[in-house]
């Protein structure tokens, strides 16, 4: 299986620096990569939350292995692999060889199984976080070889001295729980080895210690640590230091007492710089400045050799962290955040070769539906008396147009300000067949205006603002409503303003054939473009030259070989390739141009004009050859007949293929465009007996193009020669079976429903396939229902649907039923979770049984319900004073669960001759 380059990327890394731990959780890794083979050094691998079912036996060939964190991956098996750290769920239900398990992560399990964790003979890593609780059970303190004990987000006020039991602790994990005090008994713990989180306490000088001299932290009034006793002032005594949460500014922090630090947290705090002498940290390998005010880092960090991470996470309506040197976009963040470290060290370097100069530069996106005035708003914006379109002439596809005008905004550099601010306005076709695809050139950082007029008054506000919110990152947009006919635009501005408060600037109403409105508008527009959080970035000359040769050559060409682009960036002061290629991918964000370096055949070329390869795009969705959604490489030739795009005519149908806008039939050469598809479903057959389902729901906006993107993410698997497929849904088939998945554009869901031997299986790859695209839209709301499974729900092929976030909620909460709103049945909450998603973490148990025992416990009456009650000996600890019979029902079948051959001991209970009698007497 293809790795992605980052995951190479970060396994070359550890081999080449022999570092002891790798770090690849939450990677969507469906299997252990077989690169860490190498690693024979390697001491701890977090796998964490990932999606890994199996583990390959080599791992026991790596001899320095302590730990495999595996919690929160759905293992089906785990073989004779050692050293394994596993969540409660996967431990109890696989139930391994104890001489395995050298960890569990343990969520609000108490009594018999707590007890039994803690007897595991080689316990090494301990995570009881989120447990409520109010003491550590004295048992951990027995566990002499623990290493890593993680007790936060409890309601611990104190901490028993017993702690100093625990000799081999490398982490101890506190933050966030209602300490005031440590014994004094953890001095005895303090190495260098030893880590301690902290934060999210309340921490006083205890009165029989005498605090130290110096701290991690000088004393000051936001610092809750500044006497804290438990940092020691040795350089040596603390390699790694959270300090988030703590409220704290620049004068906080100290060089002296965090010279000697490897890893540095200072996310969430409300720092507006990093000083130059972060610099000088010598040691540091890892840091975080998530959700801080920085604008600019310190030309210092490309001093520190060692390091290899740096998170500088960022929300754009909080303006946290919205970096103007180095631009965001020039460090090449990840999903979570994460810089390009060479991409950091390479922006630097150019800055300082090459001195830098200020960008004045950003871009204007024109949407609304078809005819609203779009070009007309385009070009009076440009020219007061410019000519307007004629009524029935339609933007194909993009228009983009170049508008500049006078720098009016102050703008904190030396020059004279006597420059020119320049605006790249895209103008959007407003058809319906264009919208799906308009996603892939909204970008953020952008000002958007949405048109709309009052000819015919179909503009959906609320679909139009969401997705403009959802593309863009909640950038900035404004209303145009154009008025016609002197009629004005209907519009509940006060309710839109109320939900799309952080990006709906501001309603205006015009009239674009006399320019009634346009000043206002002009100058709102000219002042909020200014104001974009990238606009004045300090950027290297070599850069901006290099942007102003690629201006002129695009007039010329509409793109250029990628040799050509790097020999032109070498000829403007560039030293290495590598530094070119950095900008193309700064323009790229930018919209400026496109060059997709990830893609073999597509990064050969770095398109200048943006509008030459959107326009070919749009010539197949426009070509009578593609209507019915079908093309050939024949058609092709007529659909690009012109000279520009004849020798790129592979290299515009990878661009279709990279925006998943069209996928290759089994005959080769024949393609399917989803989004041009029938939209009448074609005739199949189809088994509805035992159907697993699954439903998406989009509670406020359901993007357009879902659907057709997963169509071509998953096209090898289409059914019948790939040809079951509409334009709202598509029937896919691998091995004995079926899945069928259909838009719902009224109801704003996706519904699968699968047939044959392998449904869960298969749904797991769909889900994932559905996921990958949602991670492509930040901020997309969406829910997934899980279908009841009771026994008349079972039967239908409407059953009852719970929300998934309701369901792992009752899970999490350790509520193990919850009622079918058809039948008033009492379903396992976590057999539902079990039988669709496939989710791991408890023991399986037929969720047939458990139902009916709870149907039976429900039918006794309250004396007879109490004896079953008290004769099955539960603790005093389940029975809950005042709590109804259902509950009742629910606790006890769940603590019959955690007992051997608990639920047939219940069953032979409630069956015996008395209790059953007087059940059917009471039903009858």
């Amino acid at each position: 299986m293809k790795r992605p380059p980052h995951i190479l990327q970060a396994i070359q890394y550890n081999l080449e620096q022999k570092e002891s731990v790798l770090d690849l959780h939450g990677q969507a890794l469906l299997e252990v990569p077989a690169e860490i083979k190498a690693l024979k050094h390697l001491k701890q691998l977090l796998l964490k939350n990932n999606a890994i079912q199996t583990l390959p036996e080599w791992l026991n060939d790596l001899p320095q292995l302590e730990f495999i964190q595996l919690n929160i991956n759905p293992l089906h098996e785990v073989g004779k692999v050692r050293h394994l750290v596993l969540d409660w769920g996967v431990w109890w239900r696989l139930q391994p060889d104890p001489q395995q398990v050298s960890g569990l992560w343990l969520r609000w399990e108490e009594g018999e199984m707590l007890e039994a964790a803690l007897a595991l003979p080689h316990l090494q890593w301990l995570d009881l976080s989120e447990q409520r609780l109010r003491e550590v059970p004295k048992r951990v303190f027995e566990l002499e070889g623990l290493r890593v004990l993680n007790l936060s987000v409890n309601s611990l006020r104190q901490l028993s001295p017993d702690i100093q039991a625990l000799k081999s602790l490398s982490l101890l994990d506190l933050s966030w729980n209602k300490l005031s005090v440590l014994p004094a008994e953890m001095r005895q713990l303090q190495k260098e080895a030893l880590h301690i989180h902290t934060q999210g306490n309340h921490f006083e000088p205890p009165p029989h210690i005498t605090p130290l001299q110096k701290s991690i932290l000088p004393h000051h009034a936001e610092n809750p640590f500044h006497q804290s006793p438990f940092f020691n002032q040795k350089r040596d005594s603390a390699a790694q230091l959270s300090l988030s949460h703590h409220k704290l500014t620049e004068r906080s922090l100290d060089k002296e007492q965090l010279q000697s630090l490897t890893f540095l947290s200072l996310a969430n705090n409300q720092l507006k710089e990093l000083p130059d002498w972060i610099g000088d940290l010598s040691h540091l390998s890892r840091l975080s400045i998530d959700n801080n005010y920085i604008r600019q880092l310190p030309a210092t960090l490309a001093q520190l050799h060692d390091l290899r991470s740096l998170r500088v996470k960022y929300h754009w309506q909080y303006e946290t962290n919205f970096l103007e040197s180095p631009p965001l976009e020039a460090l090449d963040l990840d999903e979570n955040g994460y810089a390009d470290i060479t991409k950091l060290r390479a922006y630097f370097r150019q800055a300082a070769e090459a001195e830098l100069d200020y960008l004045y530069e950003a871009k204007l996106l024109i949407v609304g539906e078809g005819g609203a005035g779009k070009t007309s708003l385009m070009r009076r914006l440009m020219n007061e008396y410019a000519a307007l379109p004629e009524p029935e002439a339609s933007t194909r596809g993009i228009d983009i147009v170049r508008w500049e005008f006078p720098l009016t905004q102050a703008i904190a550099t030396t020059e004279p300000q006597k420059k020119t601010f320049r605006v790249n306005i895209w103008d959007f076709g407003g058809q319906q067949i264009y919208h799906a695809t308009h996603q892939f050139f909204l970008t953020k950082r952008s000002l958007y205006a949405l048109v709309a007029d009052t000819r015919e008054e179909r503009t959906n506000f609320y679909d139009w603002l969401n997705r403009v919110e959802l593309f863009s990152d909640n950038s900035p947009v404004f209303i145009v409503k154009n008025q016609k006919d002197e009629r004005a635009v209907k519009l509940d501005e006060p309710s839109l303003k109320e939900r799309f408060h952080r990006s709906l600037k501001a309603v205006f109403d015009c009239n674009l054939s006399d320019n009634r409105g346009r000043a206002e508008m002009l100058a709102f527009l000219q002042y909020q473009i200014q104001q974009l959080p990238h606009v004045g970035q300090a950027l290297p000359k070599t850069w901006l030259k290099v942007r102003e040769q690629l201006e002129q050559v695009g007039k010329i060409r509409p793109y250029i070989a990628q040799q050509e682009y790097v020999a032109m960036c070498l000829q403007a002061g560039f030293k290495r390739r590598e530094d070119a290629l950095q900008l193309s991918g700064y323009l790229h964000d930018l919209g400026v141009c496109l060059h997709f370096q990830d893609d073999d055949v597509l990064a050969k070329t770095v398109i200048l004009n943006p509008t030459w390869g959107t326009d070919a795009v749009y010539k197949v969705l426009d070509s009578p050859c593609a209507q019915g959604g079908r093309f050939s490489r024949a058609d092709l030739q007529t659909m690009w007949s012109e000279d520009e795009y004849a020798d790129m005519r592979p290299e515009l149908l990878r661009l279709m293929t990279a925006f998943q806008l069209c996928y290759e039939l089994p005959e080769a050469g024949h393609y399917i465009v989803p989004q041009l598809l029938d939209e009448a479903k074609p005739q199949y057959d189809w088994d509805a007996q035992h159907n697993l389902q699954l439903r998406y729901s989009y509670p406020r906006f359901m993007p357009k193009g879902i659907l057709t993107r997963f169509m071509v993410a998953v096209h090898p698997l289409i059914e019948a020669g790939r040809e079951r497929v509409w334009q709202y849904g598509v029937v896919l088939c691998e091995d004995d079976t079926r899945a069928e998945v259909r838009e719902d554009v009224e109801r704003r869901e996706i519904r699968l429903r699968l047939s044959g031997r392998h449904k869960r299986d298969l749904l797991a790859y769909l889900v994932g396939k559905l996921e990958e695209i949602h991670r492509t839209l930040h901020g997309l709301e969406y829910q997934q229902w899980i279908p009841c499974h009771c026994t008349e729900c079972v039967r239908s092929q409407e059953p009852h649907f719970y929300p998934y976030q309701v369901l792992k909620r009752f899970r999490d909460d350790g509520q193990p039923s919850i009622q079918c709103q058809l039948s008033y049945a009492l379903v396992d909450v976590r057999g539902l979770l079990d039988d669709t998603l496939g989710e791991q973490g408890w023991r399986p148990r037929p969720p047939s049984e458990r139902e009916a025992l709870l149907q039976a416990l429900s039918a006794l009456l309250p004396t007879q319900f109490d004896a079953v009650f008290f004769r099955f000996g539960m603790p005093l600890a389940y029975q809950r004073g005042g709590a109804s019979q259902a509950q009742q029902s629910m606790d006890l079948v769940a603590y019959a669960e955690q007992q051997a051959e608990g639920l047939q001991r219940l069953r032979a209970l409630i069956d015996l001759p008395g209790f059953k009698r007087r059940s059917e007497k009471q039903r009858d």
